[in-house]
């Protein structure tokens, strides 16, 4: 962890959250690993969730946390390496998508209620 990523998981320890929410057990374990593996290089997921998370309290530290570290705006996921949607390989020999089923012809012609319109 870099040290203004442990600045801002330490920070983070000290909001207020919703009991046993996401972000409570997120900042928890931040907080730890900043105190206990500083020396482990936060993988780009963890990176992104933390910025968020800086984001989404930015009201309660507003006098905690110098006004450099401070996001404005909503981080973006593409920024951090992240993709947005994970894409699968149907065909894992070719790399191409597998053909329809064949009881499938098309998205209008799914059950006896398309006919009914």
């Amino acid at each position: 962890m870099t040290k203004t990523e442990r600045l801002k998981a330490h920070h983070l320890n000290l909001c207020r959250f919703l009991r046993d929410s996401w972000e409570e057990r997120f900042c928890h374990n931040m907080a730890w690993c900043a105190e206990h593996a500083a020396s482990k290089p936060l993988t780009p997921r963890q990176k992104y969730a933390l910025d968020m998370v800086v984001y989404r309290f930015r009201r309660q530290l507003a006098g905690r946390l110098p006004d450099e570290l401070m996001l404005d705006t909503l981080p973006i996921k593409s920024d951090y390496g992240v993709q947005e949607k994970v894409e699968t390989v149907n065909d894992l020999f070719t790399g191409e998508a597998s053909p329809p089923h064949p009881t499938e012809t098309g998205p209008a012609d799914r059950g006896p209620q398309s006919k009914l319109i």
